[in-house]
């Protein structure tokens, strides 16, 4: 839960145009990948919009 959180108010920010102030809590979504590899969709999710804000093409 706190993760899907972490996610909403990073898009959140993204869409308001606080990037800086979203990117801290991007980087605790994906953080969150599991220790075994493995990759949930808002890990996902955060490391695109993480790339997007620097600018790195996908």
């Amino acid at each position: 839960m706190l993760t899907q959180a972490r996610m909403a108010l990073g898009e959140l920010l993204v869409e308001q145009g606080r990037e800086d102030e979203a990117i801290p809590f991007l980087q605790a979504v994906v953080r969150t990948e599991l220790a075994n590899g493995s990759v949930d969709d808002e890990v996902k999710r955060a490391a695109r919009v993480l790339r997007r804000i620097r600018g790195i093409s996908e």
